[in-house]
């Protein structure tokens, strides 16, 4: 099945395919691209449709994804999609013959950051797992990024995942948020090359969880006759009380009541 979907790719005609740097759009790749111009790096895209592809291979048009819900996800034809999702990796890579193993083998004193939602890092987990056998120093020489709580027991010390409240000290929305903070890591280790995945969750980790808006706590909603009594009991102590006034009083004690039926439940109580 991935040997069929690979060859008909392969028959889109040259001048229909374009470099992978040129092929992909969107927030995610905008800040990858800024990696490349900006740090040096070289990009590798983890693809649900091509493989392992380096950022100047020239591509087709294709839509494929590991994640769900969309009408280009992968099939299932396991009972889990987690699985049928690593088999194609499998076999499209064996087909291909560009894999994360392939990539590490010929590249073992290199460093890579492997970024992705963890519906594609769990896609290629397998494939990392034999991948990492060849580098030389692989604590000092691969990254996980990825969100979520998912365990992957033999890369875990090599995670670093993103949280929702990092996005404001990286400037970055939810699509963009591995990417943005695989790019604020690379800025990092610049500065100091000889420095780990554990010296920046100690040093750095805490600045962007810190520098995080605090939510607002949510007041505790009210019935109707609970707001009718607070609105009599505040206009039995000021009978001027502006209706505008006491809802700003009324959710600074931490209650919560729809504005609209706030004011029509003041106008019925005091016409």
């Amino acid at each position: 099945m991935a040997q069929n979907w690979v060859q008909e790719l392969e028959r889109v005609p040259a001048e229909d395919c374009l470099p992978a740097i040129e092929r992909y759009k969107g927030a995610h790749w905008s800040v990858a691209k800024s990696c490349m111009l900006e740090l040096g790096v070289e990009l590798w895209i983890m693809s649900a449709g091509l493989g392992l592809i380096n950022q100047n291979e020239h591509i087709p048009d294709y839509q494929a994804t590991f994640s769900a819900g969309s009408d280009n996800s992968i099939p299932v034809w396991n009972k889990k999609r987690a699985d049928s999702n690593s088999n194609w990796w499998q076999l499209l890579t064996e087909y291909k013959e560009h894999s994360f193993k392939v990539l590490f083998r010929d590249h073992s004193e290199d460093t890579f950051i492997v970024c992705g939602s963890k519906d594609y890092i769990r896609a290629v987990s397998a494939d990392l797992e034999q991948a990492i056998l060849f580098l030389e120093q692989p604590e000092k020489q691969l990254i996980i990024i990825t969100s979520g709580n998912d365990s992957y027991p033999s890369l875990n010390r090599f995670l670093l995942r993103s949280r929702e409240d990092m996005r404001t000290a990286l400037q970055a929305n939810m699509l963009s948020l591995n990417i943005s903070l695989a790019k604020y890591f690379l800025s990092w280790l610049k500065q100091d090359t000889t420095k780990s995945l554990e010296d920046f969750k100690t040093d750095q980790l805490p600045i962007l969880i810190r520098n995080a808006p605090q939510k607002k706590a949510k007041g505790q909603k009210q019935t109707e006759s609970q707001v009718e009594t607070y609105i009599k009991e505040s206009i039995s102590k000021c009978a001027d009380v502006k209706v505008t006034n006491l809802l700003i009083m009324f959710r600074k004690e931490g209650k919560s009541f729809e504005e609209k039926r706030f004011k029509a439940v003041f106008k019925r109580v005091k016409p």
